[in-house]
């Protein structure tokens, strides 16, 4: 509203890491987006409890039961409100990705397709490539992974 450069009706929502997860979030949370991109994100926290770099953490010590634990980590991963996401979504992954292991993104591309068959969705995994792909990660690679992107918000925004 303070910018009248911006295109309300066309505002797309994209992130990694951390910023995929948030994208994963936002997207099955908020009608405002049109489109999304998520980069190497984490959708089910339950899953990655064991899977990832930084498995344990945080851990589940502070829970009176572990069960409490887990059902609190599924609580908040996106995978489980993935019946609100209403956007063209895409996911870029990094297939060699030890901190958000690759099955959260085979889970979240499954959920979608499953749930919203009519949904554009597409998953473009990233072979030889680590969470880093978009730092020190092969130049080829980056490229396809800023042309997809780019090409996506084109086609849906």
């Amino acid at each position: 509203k303070h910018f009248d450069w911006i295109d309300g009706n066309r505002l797309g929502v994209c992130g990694g890491s951390y910023g995929g997860y948030m994208t994963n979030w936002i997207a099955s949370h908020s009608k405002r987006f049109k489109a999304a991109a998520t980069h190497r994100s984490l959708a089910n926290e339950l899953f990655s409890y064991a899977s990832s770099d930084m498995a344990g953490s945080p851990g589940s010590k502070s829970y009176a039961a572990f069960s409490d634990f887990m059902i609190d980590k599924l609580k908040s991963s996106p995978i489980i409100y993935s019946e609100n996401i209403n956007m063209p979504f895409l996911i870029l992954h990094s297939i060699n990705d030890m901190r958000c292991p690759v099955e959260n993104a085979h889970q979240l591309f499954t959920a979608i397709k499953d749930l919203h068959p009519d949904l554009p969705v597409r998953m473009v995994l990233f072979p030889n490539s680590n969470h880093d792909l978009l730092g020190e990660g092969p130049m080829y690679l980056r490229i396809i992974h800023y042309n997809e992107n780019i090409e996506w918000f084109k086609k849906y925004l």
